[in-house]
């Protein structure tokens, strides 16, 4: 997936931001989802969750819509650029 992204930043700059912010992202997540792993207890990983109001659930719903959306808008520009073929 990086490999798909990195390639149409077209410069090194973006390529670097593009990083940071990714593993930025990748260690936060990691962070939050292994609140499952460090409480023992259901009712504490609730409370830690329900303090941070549950985003990080939210969030990545949101990104893997967006993941979707973003190959199917691919899929569906591919599929209209080889139907408009020039004769």
């Amino acid at each position: 997936m990086n490999k798909g992204f990195r390639s149409r930043l077209h410069s090194v700059p973006n390529e670097r931001i593009y990083d940071l912010i990714a593993s930025f992202v990748r260690m936060r997540f990691f962070e939050y989802m292994s609140v499952g792993l460090l409480f023992l207890e259901y009712s504490e990983i609730w409370r830690c969750w329900a303090s941070l109001y549950f985003c990080g659930h939210f969030l990545l719903m949101v990104l893997i819509v967006f993941g979707q959306s973003l190959i199917w808008l691919h899929h569906s520009n591919r599929r209209s650029h080889h139907s408009h073929k020039p004769e």
